[in-house]
């Protein structure tokens, strides 16, 4: 049997998930506000990360993982070698923990890779997100989530590289308006 306290419950969840959804999908779009290490071992918060009005890769990644470094390797590759003049930023996240922190800058450097580097070594940032690494966001110039992809690339450059060419034209189309 129903009652007007069932009927008002149901009603109000209803229209509660109605409401929250549309915000908790917004929140989704744009980097949260979390607490990381960057590079130099200051912390930031990852939302203060400014776009440049150029596209942002942001890879999570651990060195731990041997095929996790190997997709930070490929992504870093396949942009620096098909779409060098179109000056992506590139954004690694280690989500190692604390002790594996600095092993990560020699591995970088010995790769030759030139990226911002932050440290989730907490795993809030992942959390906030809700993603496992290896896991790639490319950002617009507002820093709203244009595409993402969850495991390797490796293997889906071309995709990679059109979804970022797409994302450059959108930014051009928008400049030009």
């Amino acid at each position: 049997m129903k009652t007007p306290t069932n009927q008002i419950s149901k009603a109000s969840l209803f229209f509660l998930i109605l409401f929250a959804l549309p915000s908790v999908l917004e929140a989704q779009q744009m980097l949260p506000s979390v607490k990381v290490l960057n590079g130099q071992g200051r912390m930031i918060d990852i939302s203060t990360i400014q776009s440049q009005g150029k596209p942002v890769l942001m890879i999570f990644w651990k060195l731990s993982d041997m095929a996790s470094c190997k997709n930070l390797e490929t992504i870093f590759q396949t942009v620096n070698d098909s779409l060098k003049d179109e000056n992506v930023k590139i954004v690694a996240i280690c989500t190692d923990d604390a002790h594996s922190t600095l092993q990560v800058k020699p591995w970088l450097m010995a790769k030759e890779m030139e990226v911002e580097l932050y440290f989730d070594t907490n795993g809030e940032l992942r959390r906030a997100m809700g993603v496992n690494p290896p896991f790639t966001f490319l950002f617009d110039k507002n820093m709203k989530v244009f595409c993402k992809q969850s495991g390797y690339c490796s293997g889906n450059e071309s995709i990679l590289c059109s979804k970022i060419r797409d994302c450059i034209n959108q930014i051009g189309e928008e400049s030009s308006d």
